[in-house]
């Protein structure tokens, strides 16, 4: 009898380790090792990255090109784009000449023109970077702040809300993906930066709400980046603060190095790619490692 019962416990807690996983037998098949080999092949995706003609932007589209995808290029600055839209495609391991498209997402009637000319030259979208936005920055005190906060918001929450509302409906179609560009700000403001930060604060509550409304077949995750030499909005801060930026940056960081765009496409890619098909709904911290303030 005592043997028996020892026998059925065994049985049981064999039968409960198979259920909980605890037992190494799912197969993993040859065609699962091939597609991680061929994760970073985005031949047929096709890629919307908005404020693409420079920094953050400009990297992830050129890094898009190089690994087969069709992309979008877009922001203010006509000449940029052109360099940005002549540079993808050379990268491009197909000759795309991407879309290039000088657009104010704040103007009425710009972002369903961004969608629908996307939508005309290539069928869908796989992928959306809401990368564009401003570095707004004013104190409290300062007469203009409602006026920056107002500014900031137009660019940096409606045009990224309005553009992912009819974005969406494509991404699902193809089991795509969205990510949402904020800032370590959002969770770390500095001095002036409370309308800047407020809306990229705002961004990754959006994104986290957009995983239990979109369903399982879009993955939604969000980049917020340190400062990042080289983009707009380090070239947008006092240039008196930012050689201390950059030093207390790199003195700080693990990595003992100031960040590039070219980190961020990077991470953009990993996002997008089926090496990330169980990351949803998560942000992603970029910053080299910071373990103090750097500013």
């Amino acid at each position: 009898m005592k043997s028996t019962a020892i026998c059925f416990v065994a049985i049981f807690v064999q039968y409960i380790s198979i259920i909980n996983g605890d037992v190494d037998d799912i197969p993993i098949t040859l065609r699962e090792f091939r597609a991680v080999k061929n994760s970073l092949d985005f031949t047929g995706k096709v890629a919307l990255v908005t404020g693409s003609n420079s920094g953050l932007g400009s990297a992830t589209v050129r890094l898009f090109s190089y690994l087969g995808a069709k992309v979008v290029v877009t922001g203010r600055n006509l000449t940029r784009i052109k360099q940005t839209v002549d540079e993808c495609r050379k990268l491009s391991p197909y000759d795309y000449k991407p879309i290039g498209l000088q657009l104010d997402l704040t103007i009425p009637g710009n972002v369903a023109k961004l969608v629908n000319e996307t939508i005309e030259a290539y069928g869908h979208i796989d992928i959306l970077v809401n990368n564009a936005g401003i570095g707004s920055f004013a104190t409290i005190q300062d007469p203009k702040f409602i006026d920056v906060y107002l500014e900031s918001r137009a660019i940096n929450e409606e045009a990224q809300i309005d553009l992912t509302s009819l974005v969406a409906p494509y991404i699902v179609e193809r089991n795509g993906t969205i990510i949402l560009m904020t800032s370590l700000f959002a969770r770390n403001p500095v001095t002036s930066s409370s309308a800047y930060s407020m809306g990229k604060n705002a961004l990754i509550a959006f994104a986290m709400t957009l995983t239990h409304d979109l369903g399982s077949n879009c993955r939604v995750n969000v980049i917020s980046p340190t400062v990042i030499d080289g983009t707009r909005i380090f070239r947008l801060l006092d240039p008196s603060v930012r050689p201390t930026l950059i030093a207390n940056q790199i003195a700080s960081s693990t990595l003992k190095r100031a960040g590039v765009p070219m980190d961020i496409a990077k991470s953009v890619i990993y996002l997008s790619s089926p090496l990330a098909s169980f990351i949803n709904g998560k942000e992603l911290q970029l910053d080299g490692g910071l373990s103090i303030s750097i500013l």
